[in-house]
């Protein structure tokens, strides 16, 4: 949530803005008040449980059930792996597949 003003901006007044991923930090800083200005609700997804879906998830994509291509933003060389986490950081890319 290190972006939070960023956003808010998307969220309607009285909307939610709801926290996934993991986290490996307790704290983090918040804009209360424009929460509180906004009316605005916060909701944490939880942990998926990754391990419990991957065999049905494996299998769908044997199958070719499931199409994760439009998912890959981006595809790079393997020595370009730094320039990925780069358009990571910029906010340029959503998955950067990294070709041998």
């Amino acid at each position: 949530m290190e972006k939070s003003a960023e956003q808010i901006d998307a969220v309607r007044r009285g909307g939610t803005v709801v926290v996934v991923g993991v986290y490996s930090s307790e704290t983090t800083e918040l804009q209360l008040g424009a929460y509180w200005a906004r009316a605005l609700t916060i909701r944490f997804a939880g942990l998926t449980p990754v391990l419990a879906w991957w065999d049905r998830a494996m299998a769908s994509l044997e199958k070719q059930e499931v199409d994760p291509t439009p998912l890959i933003s981006h595809r790079l060389a393997l020595e370009d792996a730094a320039e990925g986490y780069a358009l990571f950081d910029r906010r340029e890319a959503s998955k950067v597949a990294l070709v041998p």
